[in-house]
């Protein structure tokens, strides 16, 4: 078996260990705030208002990655959908 590329437990096939090592489906809303190049304030206001998905678990806040690309993709062809 490659070592780089091995089967896991009930057939799953993980591939590459730099694949395990692949960009977070969920980030911080901090995160997202860089990522948009706005101020943490903003981002929190976006969540809150809904603009901007989010999921809250206990005192924690997280932002799906395929949102915020969504949304920036949005906002780059013209904002159509937006406000």
């Amino acid at each position: 078996m490659d070592i780089l590329h091995t089967q896991h437990p009930q057939g799953q096939d993980r591939g590459s260990p730099a694949e395990e090592h692949r960009t977070p489906r969920w980030i911080t809303v901090t995160e997202a705030a860089t990522m948009l190049g706005i101020g943490r304030s903003t981002a929190y206001d976006m969540v809150r208002t809904g603009e901007l998905p989010s999921l809250r678990i206990r005192s924690c806040i997280r932002i799906p990655l395929g949102a915020l690309e969504d949304l920036m993709q949005r906002e780059m062809t013209g904002g159509a959908g937006t406000r």
